[in-house]
């Protein structure tokens, strides 16, 4: 006698708890985080009965539920708890990478409650999303997708700011300055903002207002004013602006300083007024050295002055350890009678701009595709050369050749910080599908009005799925319209075809769905592989396989000239289980680019018909023995595939020709078998024949039925 003990759960697992930390702004149920920032996420489940297995988490983009969302618009990802086994389902890492896991229960994740870490690194891309997860127990028992009733918000975008010291104005003689300002941040909201002289030593975080009161750094010449607004993801935007500190130990002009030459006469035409002596020479004042014919530069608002009325700087005076004569510094004049050193980054009112503004794209990088409207990053340096406004972005659609067949124009951007979304499509600014087809170029002007350096990135846009191109079963038992059957242990071959000319190939699936529910609504009940096209690395998914029903062994290229190209045709093999199941099959591509969630519906089915058909008999007459005919009806059947052929033999050792050959029947019908010396059944004695009738179904399994007859057919012998 034998015995076996079975473990019997029906119970789903139960959700406890979800929390998150590391955001950068967390109100009681929204986590907001910049571009870069890892968030950790902990979710805790229980199971007194076969405990835990599989935890996911999920993060679904405007609201859809799992497994029902736009292409790409979900992340997930998975754990097995008992060993700790990461595993990337659902990847968008333009939006999220979920990157690590870590038990957090006390003793270990392999018991009956489990609570696991999740580390969450934020793309570069904006987007708000539903907090879910979901557990499996070891019973295979799973509670659904849990709403955590959180949402995790990206904000990759930097505030606006802006700054005007004194209404703009060129100079002042104090150092008591007013600030106007202007701030604003569409995404996650203006959180502070701080103030600095030189960039490296901050005020406080404080609230921010539209004016403050500002004391500049000490001593005369150009000072600036550095401003940071931070939004609440800690997206910080700097800005700055500048103005001239001067003083003046006589009077002022227009606010210029000016020298009292102690009521002298006037020099050569100038203008005296209230005992000062002016040279006239445009827009500007001048010192005069003496009260004397010549008009002379001097130290002036810490601006070494030429004298533009010469038309030659030899009598130039050295002024701030500046030499005679060089106009190659920023704190020259910008003269065209200089000619010892030229002004590197041209010249704003007449004052040098220093060097040109080098601009660079620093993200996303070039070698990925681009699926959807995407976010690039620009840093323009050195700012002290930067020009306000000046910063602009452009981007050019290209065909095969390089031609340009669209223009968006040069558009205004953000100095430092990101540029407007760059859309795709059949409006958008990139237009053209291919391998590098869309050009962006950022650039922007010194002070002086002077483009500086700029820079280009040409990046592979592909925003159409790959092409569900052809589909082929073979291997079937029994093919019926589109219902391919198999009995078990039979392997099908599923030879399926997918284009993608663009971004190409990556990913091909094949999903055997019960009952002819859609991939992404079976519950469960559903047996799903996929294929990496490069690599031929193919992958079973742990929670979407049922070995009792199908079993996707493996699969081939047979694309000529190998998969990693345009055409891909993959050859999967599916050996069938001892479990009976109708599953519709179903197939899809994943490009390189993200593309192609959709599943494409084959049209066929996989039927696994694993049990022979039912026969029963009943044999007239009913004797001990027989020395007539002998008639057996059956009584047959079958349920899945159908019954193909009936068949009856007869065993006597005596007829060698005829012994064991099957013989059709009619399905149904009784089977009249002779008894005699000249009859199928010709030996005589105790079950000396033997009749076994069988019923085979379409795909090969049979069910024999066999019954012994006794036969004597020879009279009692006469004694006397």
């Amino acid at each position: 006698m034998q015995s076996r003990t079975l473990l019997i759960d029906k119970t789903a697992p139960v959700y406890q708890s979800y929390d998150v930390s590391g955001c950068g702004y967390k109100t009681a149920n929204t986590c907001w985080v910049k571009a870069g920032t890892t968030t950790y996420h902990y979710t805790r489940h229980t199971d007194a009965h076969a405990t835990p297995a599989y935890q996911y988490l999920t993060f679904t983009k405007d609201g859809c539920a799992p497994n029902n969302c736009a292409a790409n618009n979900e992340v997930k990802s998975y754990v097995y708890v008992d060993s700790g086994a990461l595993t990337d389902w659902m990847v968008n890492n333009a939006f999220l990478d979920i990157t690590a896991t870590a038990c957090q229960t006390a003793g270990g994740c392999t018991g009956t409650d489990v609570t696991e870490q999740w580390s969450v690194s934020a793309g570069n891309a904006e987007g708000d999303f539903t907090v879910w997860t979901f557990l499996y127990d070891a019973a295979g028992n799973g509670i659904g997708y849990t709403n955590t009733g959180w949402s995790y918000k990206i904000d990759s975008t930097l505030p606006s700011a802006s700054i005007s010291i004194n209404n703009g104005n060129a100079r002042t003689v104090s150092s008591s300055v007013t600030l106007t300002l202007a701030y604003a941040d569409a995404r996650s909201g203006v959180k502070d903002c701080r103030y600095s002289n030189d960039g490296s030593v901050w005020s406080s975080w404080e609230n921010c207002g539209t004016t403050r009161s500002w004391t500049l750094s000490a001593g005369d010449g150009t000072r600036a004013v550095y401003y940071q607004v931070r939004d609440n993801a800690e997206n910080v935007q700097q800005t700055s602006d500048t103005i001239v500190k001067v003083s003046c130990s006589g009077y002022t002009i227009n606010g210029v300083c000016d020298r009292d030459c102690g009521g002298h006469a006037s020099c050569q035409g100038d203008t005296p007024g209230a005992n000062l002596v002016h040279c006239n020479l445009g827009a500007r004042s001048y010192f005069v050295d003496t009260c004397t014919a010549t008009c002379q530069p001097v130290d002036m608002d810490a601006v070494c002055k030429s004298d533009l009325s010469h038309g030659s700087c030899t009598a130039d005076r050295s002024c701030g350890g500046i030499t005679a004569g060089q106009c190659g510094s920023s704190s020259m004049l910008c003269s065209s009678s200089c000619t010892a050193v030229s002004c590197p980054g041209g010249c704003s009112g007449g004052v040098c701009a220093g060097g040109d503004v080098v601009s660079a794209i620093t993200v996303p990088s070039t070698s990925t595709w681009k699926r959807e409207s995407f976010t690039a990053t620009a840093t323009d340096t050195p700012v002290a050369y930067l020009a306000t406004n000046t910063c602009q972005y452009r981007v050019e659609s290209l065909d095969g050749s390089e031609n340009v067949v669209h223009d968006t124009g040069w558009r205004t951007r953000s100095c430092n910080g990101n540029i407007p979304s760059i859309t795709l499509g059949a409006t958008g600014d990139c237009r053209v599908e291919g391998s590098a087809r869309c050009r962006v170029t950022v650039r922007a002007s010194n002070i002086a009005g002077r483009q500086g350096t700029a820079d280009t990135k040409t990046y592979s846009v592909d925003w159409t799925a790959p092409t569900y191109a052809s589909y082929e079963l073979s291997g079937c038992d029994y093919t019926s319209g589109t219902t391919c059957w198999v009995k078990s242990g039979t392997v099908t071959t599923h030879t399926i075809r997918h284009t993608d000319d663009r971004a190409t190939p990556l990913q091909q699936y094949l999903s055997l769905a019960w009952n002819g529910c859609n991939p992404i609504s079976c519950a469960g009940w559903e047996i799903r592989s996929y294929v990496n096209v490069d690599t031929g690395a193919f992958v079973d998914d742990p929670l979407l396989q049922n070995n009792n029903y199908l079993d996707i062994t493996g699969t081939t290229c047979t694309e000529s000239g190998g998969c990693t190209g345009t055409d891909v045709t993959e050859r999967w093999s599916v050996s069938a289980g001892n479990a009976e199941g109708d599953f519709k099959v179903w197939t899809k591509m994943i490009d390189h680019a993200g593309n192609g969630d959709t599943w494409a519906d084959t049209g066929k089915w996989l039927k696994v018909d694993a049990v022979a058909p039912s026969l029963s008999t009943v044999v007239t007459p009913e004797r001990l023995w027989y020395n007539g005919q002998v008639t057996i009806a059956p009584t047959e059947s079958d349920s899945r595939s159908g019954i193909a052929s009936c068949q009856y033999q007869v065993t006597d050792g005596i007829n060698d020709a005829t012994d064991g050959i099957w013989r059709t029947r009619t399905c149904g019908s009784p089977v009249a078998v002779s008894v005699g010396a000249s009859g199928l059944c010709a030996a005589q004695g105790t079950n000396a024949c033997t009749v076994t009738l069988r019923t085979l179904d379409n795909v090969g399994n049979s069910q024999p039925v066999t019954r012994s007859f006794s036969v004597d057919y020879t009279a009692p012998a006469s004694s006397s």
